[in-house]
């Protein structure tokens, strides 16, 4: 049975959150790394196709984001949160396509090391160091394309904003929810194999490996 506090919460989490609050906070932040890119390109250039796709692959993930939150509160089986879960985590992945794609490792290190609370310090440390190659690589470049100057940083700041925003966005598809399945260690070693691989596929496509 909910308790009041919980009931509150149901009813002010629901389809305003997802209808709204995603979508909306989605376009934002998507409007933004539109003009970011346009910011840091040595000679750039406009389509609204690449506009479009940009911008609906942030309102993607940040609705995922939401949907995956009114489970959480909506939801009292575990087992359907995590499916909700995991479909939200797939949806997410649209937004690391083409030159996204480098920024995918700083954002599931980065979420897990945020989120994932009960993982032990040194591994959310380790998580953290994990994250930051990529980063450092595109303000590198950044750096050497327009050389230093405080338009420059100003580049840089807005790059972090945005990357910042995604990974706290992440909070209700990667925070644990209480256990119903207890993975094996193959089925854990086959995850792994699977995120190491797309890791590596998505540093070589973002040129870094």
């Amino acid at each position: 049975m909910q308790t009041a506090a919980a009931r509150v919460e149901t009813r002010g989490v629901g389809l305003r959150q997802f209808l709204w609050a995603g979508p909306i906070a989605g376009l934002a932040v998507g409007v933004v790394a539109r003009a970011w890119m346009r910011w840091i390109t040595v000679d750039p250039e406009f389509s609204w196709t690449g506009t479009i796709g940009i911008v609906v692959v942030f309102v993607v993930f940040f609705s995922a984001q939401a949907g995956a939150r009114v489970a959480r509160v909506r939801v009292r089986s575990p087992r359907r949160v995590t499916g909700v879960r995991a479909v939200a985590g797939v949806l997410s992945l649209g937004l690391f396509g083409a030159a996204g794609a480098v920024m995918f490792p700083t954002v599931l290190f980065g979420s897990l090391a945020l989120w994932r609370s009960g993982f032990h310090r040194l591994v959310r440390s380790l998580l953290v160091i994990a994250a930051l190659p990529a980063p450092i690589y595109v303000t590198s470049t950044i750096a050497s394309d327009h050389g230093w100057s405080p338009a420059t940083i100003g580049r840089i700041m807005v790059f972090v904003a945005i990357y910042a925003a995604v990974i706290v966005a992440t909070r209700p598809t990667v925070e644990a929810v209480k256990a119903w399945w207890v993975a094996s260690r193959r089925a854990v070693a086959t995850l792994v194999v699977l995120l190491g691989s797309f890791v590596g596929i998505a540093l070589y496509v973002g040129g870094i490996a």
